[in-house]
């Protein structure tokens, strides 16, 4: 007897776009899916959304908000912890993308390429995975590195690569991310994060992220202000 085929998980989606065509087309693109729900929410952020604790994708438009995308970054990875957010948006620069990855972001896909890319980004967030180009990963790797070494100090003798993945857990990125962006698995990952934890003198992520932002931040050398500027 052949089992029933299992039917796709659904894929929720959030759209933030103001502008009521592209959001269509949006939506259209995104229903080549068969397992997406695809919710449309004008330029608010989803208030149903915040009751649920399905894992779900929000999509924003950088070009289009009326308002400071970092700031309605950070307010939305705040209010929806379930959330992965993927920015769809034109001309940005690399420390433009640095800058959205360090607020929250966990892919990015330009314009040109909503069409054949969409679908696939949307699955990759989903299962946890970032999806950004990997120069630009390597790049932000070693921004947030530095960023943490100036931010804490010698931090209690984390090796380097200690290093890079407790700069990464500040940015709340999670352990599949963490490894997505430094070419590691998961497993490896929670090695890491076990070691830090003994040198630290703490016994889970939350712990050490309440010791690391407990620390005062000095000025920033320029090359690290790319990541907090707003």
């Amino acid at each position: 007897m052949v089992s029933p085929l299992k039917p796709p998980e659904r894929r929720l989606i959030y759209v933030v776009e103001p502008h009521p065509i592209a959001a269509f087309h949006l939506a259209i693109t995104l229903s080549r899916n068969s397992a997406a729900e695809v919710i449309l929410s004008g330029v608010n952020l989803p208030a149903d959304a915040s009751f649920s604790d399905d894992p779900f994708v929000l999509i924003i438009d950088a070009n289009a908000l009326p308002f400071a995308l970092a700031a309605f970054l950070r307010t939305a990875r705040t209010v929806f912890h379930n959330a992965r957010v993927l920015i769809i948006g034109n001309h940005l620069s690399d420390d433009e993308l640095c800058r959205l990855l360090f607020h929250g972001a966990s892919g990015f896909v330009g314009y040109q390429k909503v069409e054949e890319e969409i679908c696939a980004a949307v699955d990759a967030l989903t299962q946890g995975h970032l999806w950004f180009p990997p120069q630009l990963l390597e790049r932000y790797v070693m921004l947030s590195s530095a960023l943490e070494k100036q931010t804490r100090g010698d931090h209690g003798g984390l090796s380097p690569r200690e290093t890079e993945v407790i700069g990464l857990l500040q940015r709340r990125l999670s352990n599949k991310e963490i490894g997505c962006a430094l070419g590691i698995s998961e497993r490896t990952v929670r090695f890491h994060l076990q070691n830090i934890f003994e040198k630290l003198g703490v016994h889970d992520r939350h712990s050490a992220l309440e010791l690391a932002e407990s620390v005062d931040p000095p000025q920033l050398p320029m090359e690290l202000s790319v990541l907090k500027a707003a």
